[in-house]
């Protein structure tokens, strides 16, 4: 696989099965994904590796996920489940042919840039709902600015009790409940590095995510 930057990497990679001894919500991870990158002049640069907890397809894909002109490594660390595959990412920016591994993604393999420039990934809860979550890269890492609970708007969830922002057939909040305080912070300054915001970021987030459940 050649990237489509202007890099020109070779990556070759697959799947063995390997115990790593990592795991994920206590079951370990059998499996590992290693990706050589090779130059254009054919010498390799680099291996990555990641546990995986089961083998997914080719294991990884190239994306350049916030337009830099650069292709990210995603490796596919888990699959199978209808709310999406787990991903690990991993970056290289400007002329640098070594990757570093930026975070992890969880959700649909369709990502697309918001009009503040974020990048989006949407996981299914269920048939009706799910997140929608907004992610950028701050240097090497890779940063979840917020996390938006969308719904079918005419879902009824008797536990639900927070209002919703309703654009046409889908109903949209932001959601803070549950994740930890420090991962709220450098989310609010990220949303802020945007000028968005925390009083109106919700307001700000649905309206620019538009009638994600749209029927056809």
């Amino acid at each position: 696989m050649t990237s489509n930057d202007y890099a020109g990497l070779l990556f070759q990679g697959w799947t063995i099965k390997k115990n790593t001894g990592a795991q994920r919500f206590g079951y370990p991870m059998a499996y590992e994904v290693d990706v050589h990158v090779i130059s254009p002049g054919g010498q390799e640069q680099q291996v990555i590796a990641e546990p995986a907890s089961r083998a997914c397809g080719n294991g990884f894909f190239l994306r350049d996920l916030d337009r830099d002109g650069r292709d990210e490594v995603l490796i596919m660390t888990g699959c199978g489940g209808t709310g999406g595959e787990n991903l690990a990412i991993w970056r290289a920016a400007g002329d640098s042919t070594r990757f570093v591994r930026a975070g992890e993604m969880f959700g649909f393999l369709n990502f697309w840039r918001t009009s503040d420039g974020f990048i989006a990934q949407y996981a299914h809860s269920s048939a009706a709902s799910g997140v929608v979550s907004l992610y950028e890269f701050v240097g090497d890492r890779l940063v979840e600015a917020a996390a938006l609970e969308v719904a079918v708007a005419s879902l009824d969830d008797p536990w639900i009790t927070h209002s919703w922002i309703v654009t046409g057939n889908t109903k949209c909040a932001l959601s803070r409940e549950g994740r930890p305080p420090e991962t709220l912070a450098i989310g609010d300054e990220r949303l802020k590095s945007h000028g968005i915001d925390r009083a109106t970021a919700e307001q700000h987030l649905c309206v620019a995510l538009g009638d994600y459940y749209a029927k056809k």
